[in-house]
C-alpha cells in the first residue's frame, strides 16, 4: 500500500478486499500473546478454542479494537452504541479506508470524506 498514485493505491486495496474476504491476520505480537494464552489455558484443562481460528481479524480490527466511551449515556445505552460502533466497523473494507486516506509523503492524514457515522 505504498502506492502514491490514488488509483493504483484503491485498485490493490480493492483485490485485497476480494483476495481475503476483508479478513487479515493479527499483529505479531497479538498473535504471540494469544499463542502463549492458549498454552497455559489448554494446559490448565480449560476448553478453548482451535488456535488456528484466534489468529485472524477484520481489517479495522489490525490495531485493536477500538470502542466509542460516552459517560454522558447511561450504561445499557453506551454498551448499544458500542455494539453499533463495533458491527459498523466490522463492515468496513480495507478499499473505503484507503479511499478515506491522503497520502503525503511520509505522513498519513484523513480527509473530510472520512467519517465515521453510524447515526
Amino acid at each position: 500500500m505504498k502506492q502514491t498514485d490514488l488509483a493504483t493505491r484503491s485498485a490493490t486495496a480493492e483485490m485485497i478486499d476480494q483476495l481475503s474476504c476483508g479478513v487479515t491476520l493479527s499483529p505479531q505480537p497479538t498473535r504471540v500473546a494469544t499463542e502463549v494464552a492458549h498454552f497455559f489455558h489448554a494446559n490448565a484443562g480449560h476448553a478453548v478454542f482451535p488456535l488456528e481460528h484466534l489468529v485472524w481479524t477484520k481489517v479495522p480490527y489490525i490495531l485493536g479494537v477500538q470502542h466509542p466511551v460516552a459517560t454522558a449515556f447511561p450504561a445499557d445505552e453506551q454498551l448499544v452504541i458500542q455494539e453499533a460502533f463495533f458491527d459498523y466497523l466490522w463492515e468496513i473494507p480495507l478499499s473505503s479506508m484507503v479511499s478515506g486516506c491522503v497520502i503525503t509523503s511520509n505522513t498519513i492524514r484523513r480527509s473530510k470524506r472520512w467519517r465515521c457515522a453510524f447515526f
